[in-house]
């Protein structure tokens, strides 16, 4: 069973709601949030998902180092499941190409010092020379470790038919 599986069961089996949208979630205490006394935790991820997106289009390795825990993995848009060393590797090497836009609504649910991001995006791109543009829905799993929030899993599926 994959983590991303693994950490929405367990989430899910804990019957713990979280806050949607940007901008309509109650402040969260400390405790709840996973984060130091005053830390908007909803604000901090999604920027990091936009710094996220950012990188992606401009292939900034750096930044994606810095946003992906060593043991991040992604289930691709193919159904690849891959790791943050592989990940770089083809963003390092030029084999695939991404820029992002038309986002979806991005929701944010905070467990603790663990947080689940629900959003989409369209994209023009491209891997190993084929077109792979389209509308994605993705989740993104991020954990509050050493301080600091970084993506933990991800996974991308794209959507067939636009749908609301």
């Amino acid at each position: 069973m994959n983590r991303v599986l693994i950490i929405t069961l367990l989430v899910a089996a804990a019957g713990v709601s979280g806050c949607a949208r940007e901008g309509q979630c109650p402040s969260t205490s400390s405790a709840a949030s996973g984060g130091q006394r005053g830390e908007n935790v909803e604000a901090t991820i999604l920027d990091l998902e936009r710094q996220w997106g950012d990188a992606l289009s401009k292939a900034d390795l750096p930044a994606l180092n810095r946003i992906l825990a060593d043991d991040h993995s992604v289930i691709t848009k193919d159904g690849t499941v891959i790791t943050k060393a592989q990940e770089l590797a083809i963003y390092g090497s030029g084999e695939s190409s991404n820029v992002l836009s038309d986002f979806d609504p991005v929701k944010v649910r905070v467990f603790g010092a663990v947080a689940v991001v629900i959003g989409g995006h369209k994209e023009k791109s491209q891997y190993h020379g084929k077109d792979t543009s389209g509308h994605y829905r993705w989740t993104d799993i991020f954990a509050k470790r050493n301080g600091r929030w970084q993506a933990i899993a991800s996974q991308l599926t794209r959507v067939t038919v636009d749908a609301p």
